[in-house]
């Protein structure tokens, strides 16, 4: 009697009816975007590495178990937004508020000081536009005032906060802060050099596991 299950053939004692997870008789390999294309393997043509479980589990565990993948995608999601909301931030110039003025007042002087119109190809929508040119002096009737626009004041929390999902991912390899966030700027020479030895240690370290499957003699 046999069972699959998780891409692995395992024997199954007749005596009691459990599946021996330890020993292994074949594997189901599946083409890559092929689902249809699947090759039964046997357990002694594959080198099977398996990591971070108990020798009773079928499969393992990636290294990026424990939440350090969750942290490097929230860290990603968290680069992304402050980039996107810093471009958006940058690209508003200028606010001219207008205070007292009716709405077709207000779009009477938007339209007396448009240079040209442009469709935005999304919405559909007509938004004027104005070039401004090298020592462009704006005149604007009484009761008009310029705000200043939106500025970036949000990004240093927000970089630190990033800085710290990067930190906490690297603390799975025991590697130096520098290598998860490219900052070394609080890093002295020796703390660097000993935090460094520990993420070496480390890899050595989970490099030998795999050594030993592929050297050992055939």
């Amino acid at each position: 009697m046999e069972e699959w299950s998780f891409g692995k053939k395992n024997p199954i004692d007749p005596k009691n009816g459990d599946v021996d997870a330890e020993t292994t008789l074949a594997y189901n390999f599946i083409q890559l975007g092929s689902p249809e294309k699947e090759e039964e393997v046997p357990a002694e043509e594959v080198v099977h590495c398996k990591i971070n479980t108990k020798r009773s589990i079928k499969r393992g565990l990636t290294d990026f178990y424990g939440g350090t993948l969750a942290t490097l995608e929230v860290a990603e999601r968290l680069r992304r937004a402050v980039a996107e909301g810093a471009v958006e931030q940058a690209s508003i110039s200028e606010i001219i508020k207008m205070t007292g003025y009716s709405r077709a007042q207000a779009t009477a002087f938007t339209s007396a000081i448009t240079d040209r119109q442009v469709e935005d190809p999304v919405s559909g929508a007509i938004i004027n536009t104005k070039r401004s040119r090298p020592a462009t002096r704006r005149v604007i009737p009484d009761g008009y005032d310029y705000v200043e626009p939106p500025g970036a004041g949000n990004v240093e929390p927000h970089l630190a906060a990033l800085q710290a999902c990067l930190r906490a991912a690297c603390v799975r390899w025991n590697a130096p802060e520098f290598l998860g966030s490219a900052d070394a700027s609080n890093n002295a020479l020796a703390s660097a050099e000993t935090s460094a030895t520990h993420f070496v240690v480390t890899v050595e370290r989970a490099r030998q596991r795999t050594n030993q499957r592929f050297m050992r003699p055939a």
